[in-house]
């Protein structure tokens, strides 16, 4: 309001600023001067304005007749319309990994797991969340407020699972969290034949475990040192006899041949006194009746001879050719054949 003083006289004037506003990027403008009809002075002169675009305080002044006076107004943020459509989720795989993810974001968001305490998105994606409902909303800035937020639930993963199996037993099942030690292992069943030596599982370590795990029970048989290991059929296995030691395999002796081929190849050079000077081959066989027979098919040769001082008859038929040698002492054959004597077993 301003007030003009005069002699005798006083008059005043009110400032009306523009109406709060939202923000829309342009400028704001506005307002009026109103003042009653006994100013003795013109009308306002001018309005001027500062603050008036983006949101917050605006001011508008007006100057009267060397009078200045100003009002404030507000710019208000605009509201961002709708939430994110584009959010989704990812379930958590195994109970307590923390895998869980939300997906479908952008650096414009924000999200929540409280729906008060915000954090900025960072990529396109956020990982490494445990099971739990969650917030995610366009973030606000000088101009804009928060836009509604969309929620999003990520499902809890399953637990993970021992199972101990034994043969002839039902299948025993323990369930840990991610990460966690099984501390409830199960004793290992009993078999009957199988005590001497207390059976045991295939593994013993259940710290830390971050996924499924088959363990088995492994039985010695009483008396023996042999492993059984079960199967993995359903049925039960029939109880494995111990291994029985072979005996040493007997060496069989080789068959003693009853006749030997055996090549004898004499060279003999023939005294001079003898008429024969061909190269023939000879054999002595003392108290030894000898059958002789050339490789030869073409010729046909018998021999009979006996001890020293023994007349011996050779007839050979070399190709239709026949001759007759008689002399003591010796068995000569003449053929140019290679000779092959078959000795005959001594009784």
């Amino acid at each position: 309001t301003i007030t003009e003083n005069a002699t005798n006289h006083t008059a005043t004037a009110t400032l009306t600023p523009p109406a709060s506003t939202v923000y829309n990027g342009t400028a704001v403008v506005g307002g009026s001067f109103s003042y009653g009809t006994d100013w003795i002075s013109g009308p306002a002169d001018s309005f001027s304005y500062a603050n008036n675009v983006n949101a917050g305080t605006a001011t508008v002044t007006c100057n009267v007749n060397g009078y200045a006076v100003s009002a404030n107004y507000t710019i208000s943020k605009a509201a961002h319309p709708t939430a994110p459509s584009s959010v989704g989720k990812t379930d958590e795989t195994l109970a307590g990994k923390n895998d869980g993810a939300i997906t479908g974001v952008n650096s414009d968001m924000e999200y929540s797991a409280n729906g008060t305490s915000y954090t900025s998105v960072i990529g396109n994606r956020v990982t490494n969340l445990a099971p739990g409902t969650y917030y995610v909303r366009y973030k606000g800035d000088n101009n804009n407020q928060e836009s509604p937020a969309k929620t999003v639930t990520i499902g809890g993963g399953r637990m993970i699972k021992i199972t101990f199996k034994a043969e002839g037993s039902s299948n025993i099942v323990r369930e840990v969290r991610y990460g966690e030690t099984l501390t409830d292992v199960p004793q290992v069943p009993v078999r009957e034949g199988y005590t001497q030596t207390a059976p045991y599982w295939s593994s013993n370590n259940f710290s830390n475990i971050t996924s499924d795990m088959t363990v088995r029970a492994v039985y010695i048989k009483d008396g023996a040192t042999e492993t059984i290991k079960p199967t993995e059929t359903t049925k039960p296995t029939e109880t494995l006899k111990p291994t029985e030691t072979l005996k040493p395999t007997e060496t069989v002796k080789p068959t003693e041949t009853t006749k030997v081929t055996e090549t004898v190849a004499v060279t003999e050079t023939l005294a001079p006194t003898e008429k024969v000077t061909e190269k023939v081959t000879s054999t002595v066989a003392p108290s030894v009746t000898d059958e002789i027979k050339d490789t030869d098919s073409s010729s046909d040769t018998s021999v009979v001879g006996g001890a020293d001082g023994q007349d011996i008859n050779v007839n050979v038929d070399l190709s239709g050719c026949g001759s007759s040698i008689i002399g003591g002492g010796a068995l000569i054959a003449v053929a140019i054949a290679s000779v092959v004597i078959l000795k005959k077993k001594e009784d």
